[in-house]
């Protein structure tokens, strides 16, 4: 199963049918397509409430295991000015990488060069932080909306090696750990896969424990 978050103000996407059949034929994977449309919730009073619903709305995608999440940068629809674009956007990426890291997340807009352009050279003020939450957040890439689809496909067929081990442990989820004198020790896959997904402490634990049983099964390290 391969599943995808696309979150635009397009009711649906153009793009969302042909995008789930291709990516079918080519991987012979079933896809789960999520579109979420913010514009209901950034039209809800007072503004604030709205966008958190709408975090919590994405979130709740991004607690299961992601392929990929690409979210629309105009959210031309939602009566929003458009300096707040990329903002906006942000912020629901952020929300997404709380709760999961192993997702490919991209950001696309129909009118990308005029959005980057205010944002990271009209308003000089904010260029630094807003360069700053991009990296953070880890965004694989800013694409124009004709863009897309092909680069979604492409990710598709090439997960991220976290995004490997999360889907291995929700295959094997009853299975239970047994590395005396850890954290999870006796913790089924299940109980640990937010942990993983999310990056959290005991997940980064879990990480360099992997990447421990990796090398040691290249190199003998006691040697």
């Amino acid at each position: 199963m391969i599943r995808i978050l696309i979150v635009d103000d397009e009711d649906p996407p153009g793009f969302i049918s042909s995008l789930k059949r291709e990516i079918e034929g080519s991987t012979k994977n079933k896809v789960d397509l999520i579109h979420i449309n913010p514009t209901p919730f950034l039209h809800i009073e007072p503004p604030k409430e709205g966008l958190r619903k709408l975090e919590e709305k994405v979130q709740s995608t991004a607690v299961q295991c992601c392929d990929i999440a690409a979210f629309d940068i105009n959210l031309g629809d939602v009566g929003r000015p458009e300096e707040n674009s990329l903002r906006i956007t942000l912020q629901l990426v952020e929300a997404f990488r709380e709760k999961n890291k192993a997702a490919t997340v991209f950001l696309y807009s129909g009118t990308l060069a005029r959005i980057l352009e205010y944002d990271l050279t009209k308003n000089k003020t904010a260029t630094e932080g807003t360069l700053k939450r991009i990296f953070r957040a880890q965004i694989s890439a800013f694409l124009s909306r004709s863009e897309i689809s092909t680069e979604i496909q492409v990710s598709a067929s090439n997960p991220t090696w976290l995004l490997r081990v999360d889907k291995l442990l929700e295959q094997h989820s009853r299975e239970k750990c047994s590395v005396s004198g850890s954290a999870f020790n006796g913790k089924t896959f299940a109980e640990l896969i937010q942990s993983f997904r999310s990056q959290d402490n005991m997940g980064e634990q879990i990480t360099n424990h992997i990447i421990e049983l990796g090398i040691a099964g290249i190199v003998d390290l006691h040697t």
